[in-house]
C-alpha cells in the first residue's frame, strides 16, 4: 500500500489528503515563487501530487505569504546586522565577549587574550551548547571576522570570560 504523503508538509494521512492537478500544482509554483523557497522546482515536475486542502490553502493564501516573506526578511537583516557590527567592533576598547565599552573601567577588570588557542576554545564551546542564543550568535559574527585574537590585542572583561 502506497503512503498518502502531503506535498506542502511531507505528512502521511491516507483520509485527509487529495490529489490535485496541474492547474493547482502551477498555483503552488506562483506561490513558491513569492515565498522565494525554491519549492516550485519541485512543483513544477509534477503532473499531480496528494496535498491536505488546509496546507494547499495556507501556502496559496497571499497574507500568509505575506506574513511569511517578512518574517524571512527580518531574519535576514537580523543576521546582517550582526555581521556588520562585528565587522567594525572595537576589540581594545570593548569587550569582544558582550561588546561592553571599557570606558572608565578599572585596569584590573579587563583583561587581553594572551593565548592563540582562546578563539577556538570559546567557538567549541558556543558549538557544544544545544541552543544559540543572541549573545552566542553575537561572539560568533565577531570571532568569524578576526582568525587571531592576540595579534589584535583583543580584551574582555575579566568577569565576561567566566559566565
Amino acid at each position: 500500500m502506497e503512503e498518502s504523503v502531503c506535498i506542502i508538509c511531507n505528512k502521511s494521512d491516507d483520509k485527509q489528503v487529495y490529489e490535485i492537478k496541474k492547474t493547482a500544482l502551477n498555483r503552488l509554483v506562483a506561490s513558491s515563487k513569492k515565498r522565494i523557497d525554491n519549492r516550485y522546482k519541485k512543483f513544477e515536475t509534477l503532473t499531480s501530487a496528494l496535498i491536505h486542502r488546509t496546507c494547499q490553502s495556507h501556502y496559496n493564501d497571499e497574507t500568509a505569504i505575506a506574513t511569511f516573506c517578512s518574517s524571512r526578511r527580518k531574519k535576514s537583516q537580523e543576521g546582517k546586522q550582526i555581521n556588520k557590527d562585528a565587522l567594525i567592533f572595537n576589540f581594545q576598547s570593548h569587550c569582544f565577549l558582550c561588546g561592553g565599552f571599557f570606558g572608565n573601567i578599572s585596569k584590573d577588570k579587563i583583561s587581553s587574550v594572551q593565548h592563540n588557542d582562546t578563539r577556538e576554545n570559546i567557538l567549541q564551546h558556543i558549538k557544544k551548547q544545544n541552543t544559540i542564543n543572541d549573545f552566542d550568535k553575537n561572539i560568533l559574527a565577531r570571532l568569524r571576522n578576526v582568525p587571531d585574537l592576540v595579534a589584535i590585542e583583543a580584551h574582555y572583561h575579566t568577569v565576561c570570560y567566566f559566565v
